[in-house]
């Protein structure tokens, strides 16, 4: 048998594990916890001819669960404000989105990357969406939903073929670059555009760098705009700065 060769699981998903009711507020709490299908968690690949991944497997998901958990929430909202440049009024009002993670502890060394989606559309519907690596548990976990105006639902995707190794794998996020992802059993195509990428070093020992690139994007035809955030594990740490003449 050949080593390469790979078993993919998978299981069997129900029409409410794919939808969630919003009612008519599309700025509802997103719970990453309870938003990923079964397709994306269980699709977990293994070597067929080593029974010791196996063996293991039950142990890895139970120790990723109590010592790395982390609970993750999502909320797209209105920013209403008003702006005052050079004696003039601006009453500005944007979309955004905002985040938040806790947990026992957030280890910025285990991640090795990831890249992740926050944008709207020009029908009002809104989009999360990425892929992160974190090699002490998983090699890839697909994240992600999706609000459809229209239906007033959420819907979580149920895969995506966004692979981190074909996007800007030696440290630089790409540009101008697609992707497409399956979310309420519907294919969509999404084209991304980067405006201006700046990025910074986080936690202690700027284990991480972290572009924040504002990006226009186009959906299935339909204009949209929003923000891409890439992450690379940063082992150089702080000495980065001794070669770097181009920290922000």
């Amino acid at each position: 048998m050949d080593n390469d060769e790979q078993l993919e699981t998978d299981c069997e998903i129900s029409e409410d594990m794919l939808e969630r009711e919003t009612g008519d507020d599309p700025d509802k709490l997103s719970r990453y916890n309870s938003n990923l299908t079964p397709s994306v968690i269980f699709k977990i690949y293994i070597n067929k001819s080593s029974e010791y991944h196996i063996s293991n497997l039950i142990y890895l998901l139970k120790l990723f669960l109590s010592r790395n958990h982390q609970t993750h929430y999502e909320q797209f909202g209105i920013l209403q404000a008003s702006v005052k440049i050079d004696n003039k009024n601006y009453d500005i009002q944007l979309e955004t989105v905002r985040d938040h993670s806790f947990g026992v502890h957030r280890e910025w060394r285990q991640f090795k990357r990831y890249g992740l989606h926050f944008f709207s559309t020009q029908k009002g519907d809104r989009f999360s969406l990425g892929q992160i690596c974190l090699p002490i548990n998983f090699s890839r976990l697909t994240v992600g939903y999706i609000y459809l105006a229209k239906d007033k639902k959420i819907y979580s995707v149920q895969d995506c073929d966004l692979e981190l190794y074909q996007h800007g794998h030696f440290g630089t996020p790409p540009r101008d670059y697609a992707f497409s992802f399956t979310a309420g059993n519907k294919k969509y195509v999404v084209k991304v555009n980067v405006i201006d990428s700046p990025y910074f070093y986080i936690s202690k020992d700027w284990e991480a760098k972290i572009f924040e690139s504002l990006c226009e994007f186009e959906v299935n035809g339909v204009k949209g705009w929003g923000a891409a955030e890439w992450q690379y594990r940063n082992i150089e740490g702080k000495t980065v700065m001794d070669y770097s003449e181009n920290v922000r």
